[in-house]
């Protein structure tokens, strides 16, 4: 059984209040092993009607997600705002698996715990079809910007999004990790702040989004 998710609590609690009590399709982006998107599952939706896809660029890990939850969509890819290959730091250590990353200063972050590979990558408007997201989350370790930009015009049709992303002090991540940059660039796409949270520290910042210009928001 998948434990409460305190930090996704708020993306939750936003979707009851201001859209309809149901999600009927849930989007996690460098999911990992696949419970957030269960548990968001058990929360806002039920199996034989909600959409659950998950997104991974470690290809073990894709593969322990499709056993694990053979009802969901899995695409074992990273995503960026370009399709094509790069290179992508894999932690070895389970510890800290969740740390994997395009961003390849996080090689010299735990240099004795991380192997560079090669990776897919895309863009999530060429693998998403159009249409209602009900939920996006994003935790992608520093590379939350062109993440964002690789959706193209699909943003708009998120209704809640959750994104992790860091404060412009954790020296340890490039430039596209700045949350500020992720506050600019989704409200620029006409989306509310609904929640801030720091489950991992200070440095590391929890964002809760809210479309508030989608035909189906009700204040």
């Amino acid at each position: 059984m998948i434990q409460g998710v305190s930090w996704l609590d708020p993306v939750v609690d936003t979707h009851k209040k201001y859209f309809i009590e149901n999600a009927f399709r849930i989007i996690d982006v460098g999911s990992r092993d696949g419970d957030d998107a269960q548990w968001l599952l058990s929360q806002l939706g039920n199996e034989n009607e909600c959409k659950v896809i998950c997104i991974e660029a470690r290809e073990g890990a894709a593969l322990e997600i499709k056993n694990k939850y053979p009802n969901f969509i899995v695409f074992q890819t990273a995503v960026s705002n370009f399709i094509g290959e790069a290179k992508f730091v894999q932690m070895n250590d389970p510890e800290f698996l969740g740390s994997s990353s395009l961003e390849l200063v996080r090689a010299s972050a735990y240099p004795t715990e991380s192997t560079i590979i090669d990776v897919p990558v895309t863009r999530l408007d060429a693998i998403i079809e159009p249409g209602v997201i009900d939920i996006l989350k994003i935790d992608v370790e520093g590379h939350s910007v062109p993440t964002i930009e690789g959706m193209g015009s699909l943003i708009k049709d998120v209704l809640v999004a959750h994104i992790e992303t860091e404060t412009p002090e954790r020296s340890a991540w490039g430039e596209p990790s700045n949350n500020l940059k992720v506050i600019e660039i989704m409200q620029d796409f006409g989306f509310s702040l609904a929640d801030v949270s720091y489950q991992w520290g200070w440095s590391i910042q929890d964002q809760t989004w809210i479309n508030t210009k989608h035909e189906r928001y009700r204040s």
